[in-house]
């Protein structure tokens, strides 16, 4: 099939290449001439394990292509199928900001001018319930032809995770699409290699765009569950992760994992795009409480014994999470932001260069010393803060500086280890006391109990928050979370 993707950000350099791998014709299209130019030498422009090996391929056999936009006129009149992958950011009032969508609706719209062929067109960036049927519009309005007549249009959000997007398409655990019968036929033929138990066929685009959002903040709201409790923990004289095997017993087992907060391109921005709407407490409650987390391992060391006024501080890990270069919205960043001016020296180090062009280009006004080397880092330093839960972190523990570990968790070669702290060696997690509960079996029961509640009621809350919204809109409920819930990493216990 020939297809036409819109946008080369993860998104769309993922899909393409992904769906090149199944006998596809791919053109990606952009504004960015250098990106262009890089992706025809068969080099990708992100950091994604596997992506430079498909793109490499792909190219090399000419199945895959990137234009600059206005040269895919003579791909539009051949195309079956035409994919939106465009960046939806946030504006400054935390409203989702729609231009870049906009501009490729009326740009496609004079593209359908031209040519009599009756695509799919299929939205994939991540938009507001009910953007899709406007975009639609948009086009009717440009093109002067009818949406069902011309063309159809259908939904298909990404679940993609930054660092794992390749294998996250190959190997989906749900895929999600709703629209008009014949791109949801498009759809169908495009997705005919993936196991039927995981194609979830929804009622309109407006379910679609709606699952993409509630799925995102749902899995931000258990790592803001995570993060009170850890905190909490902290003041009782409690380790988190005695208590974590109480609440992922009665929950999926998964993104229960305290640290710095969530960052990157999606979690921040699309619980503030959906938070615009749903108008809740509770997602400002967790926004709020992010931000605030990023600096929690300050006033963590300041408690056990250690100002950074004292201390040459050396940041570990800049991008907002392992395998990935991406510094948006990183916790990393937000701590730097905070150290600086108030520590003797300030160092940063992450194992990925490109991580570091990307936090040198973010933080380009703070004069800020990066480390090439880990061992360049430690021997630079006198304070260390873990901000990124990298193998090679680990080797911090044999150090002689104090190193305090936002994240328990570490993950090698898919097998998870778990670190403890080492006060005497001045070694300290985030979630860990920095003095025992004297009758910590009795503490621990209470906090237990207390952890339980905390996370069905936030639950609950959060159900009735995205309950209300939806009937608002016309958007079944139960459809929406049934889908959702195909992502092992939640259920519909408390929600429905």
């Amino acid at each position: 099939m020939n297809i036409v993707i819109y946008g080369t950000g993860y998104v769309g350099q993922v899909t393409g290449a992904c769906l090149a791998n199944y006998k596809n014709r791919i053109i990606l299209v952009d504004i960015d001439p250098a990106k262009v130019k890089t992706i025809n030498k068969g080099v990708p422009t992100i950091i994604e394990q596997g992506l430079d090996k498909l793109i490499a391929t792909f190219v090399s056999n000419n199945t895959l292509e990137a234009c600059l936009l206005g040269d895919e006129a003579d791909c539009i009149k051949t195309t079956q199928a035409i994919f939106i992958t465009v960046g939806t950011p946030y504006n400054a009032d935390g409203s989702i900001d729609l231009s870049q969508i906009n501009h490729v609706a009326k740009h496609l719209g004079n593209m359908l001018k031209l040519t009599n062929n009756k695509p799919a067109i299929i939205m994939k960036s991540t938009v507001i319930p009910g953007t899709t049927d406007n975009f639609g519009s948009l086009l009717e309005t440009t093109s002067n032809k009818k949406r069902n007549k011309d063309f159809y249009l259908a939904m298909n959000p990404e679940f993609l995770r930054e660092g794992r997007a390749v294998s996250d398409f190959l190997h989906p655990d749900s895929i999600v699409f709703g629209g008009d019968k014949q791109a949801v036929k498009i759809l169908k033929q495009l997705y005919s290699w993936a196991p039927n138990n995981v194609i979830k066929i929804v009622s309109n685009t407006k379910t679609a765009e709606s699952i993409k959002y509630f799925k995102n903040t749902l899995l931000a709201t258990k790592i803001y569950i995570a993060n009170l409790l850890a905190n909490y923990c902290e003041t009782q004289g409690i380790d988190y992760m005695d208590v974590k095997p109480a609440i992922e017993s009665i929950d999926a087992p998964y993104f229960f994992c305290n640290g710095p907060g969530f960052g990157g391109s999606c979690f921040p921005k699309d619980i503030s795009a959906i938070n615009k709407q749903t108008n809740s407490s509770l997602l400002s409650e967790i926004l709020k409480t992010n931000d605030m987390q990023a600096l929690h391992v300050l006033n963590y060391s300041l408690q056990a014994g250690y100002n950074p006024r004292n201390e040459k501080v050396c940041v570990d890990g800049l991008a907002f999470k392992p395998g990935t270069d991406d510094v948006r919205e990183s916790p990393a960043l937000k701590l730097i932001k905070a150290l600086y001016k108030n520590c003797k020296e300030l160092f940063a180090y992450d194992p990925l260069p490109e991580a570091v062009k990307n936090a040198k280009r973010s933080l380009e006004d703070l004069d800020i010393t990066y480390a090439r080397t880990l061992e360049d880092a430690i021997a630079s330093s006198t304070l260390h803060y873990v901000m990124t839960n990298w193998p090679i972190f680990l080797s911090l523990k044999n150090i002689q500086a104090p190193v305090f570990f936002t994240h328990r968790e570490y993950f090698i070669n898919g097998k998870t280890k778990i670190i403890n702290p080492d006060i005497k060696n001045k070694k300290y997690c985030l979630g860990s006391p920095l003095k025992k509960a004297p009758d910590y079996n009795k503490k621990l029961t209470e906090t237990i109990s207390y952890a339980k509640n905390l996370l069905i009621n936030t639950k609950k809350r959060f159900a009735l928050d995205f309950k209300s919204y939806f009937n608002s809109i016309n958007v079944n409920f139960s459809e929406v979370v049934n889908a959702a819930c195909m992502d092992k990493r939640l259920n519909s216990k408390h929600l429905i």
